[in-house]
């Protein structure tokens, strides 16, 4: 099943890669936005790291992406994260809900 479903993806999928590899990209900022909150229990942040380093992985396995596009996207990720940490002092942006006087 596994084999067919890798077939499959060759079949289907165009020979366009993108530098950098936008699966790494986005894997590689939910590794470094878990780690540093905690609010996120340890199961939940070792099940982020588990499938976003899963995803990362994937991307060689089935030849989308070569070492060029993951290293371009994990120094993307590194540069914008710093960004946005220089940018607001540090602090760790969260979501919260406006209450009914806002």
């Amino acid at each position: 099943m596994l084999i067919q479903l890798v077939e499959w993806v060759y079949r289907h999928d165009q020979p366009f890669n993108c530098f950098p590899s936008i699966h790494v990209f986005t894997s590689y900022l939910m590794i470094k936005s878990v780690q540093e909150h905690a609010a996120f229990s340890r199961k939940f942040k070792a099940a982020v790291y588990f499938s976003s380093w899963l995803i990362i992985c994937s991307t060689f396995f089935v030849k989308q992406h070569v070492l060029l596009d993951a290293a371009g996207a994990i120094a993307l990720a590194e540069i914008l994260h710093f960004a946005g940490r220089t940018l607001f002092n540090g602090k760790v942006l969260t979501l919260h809900k406006r209450s009914p006087s806002e």
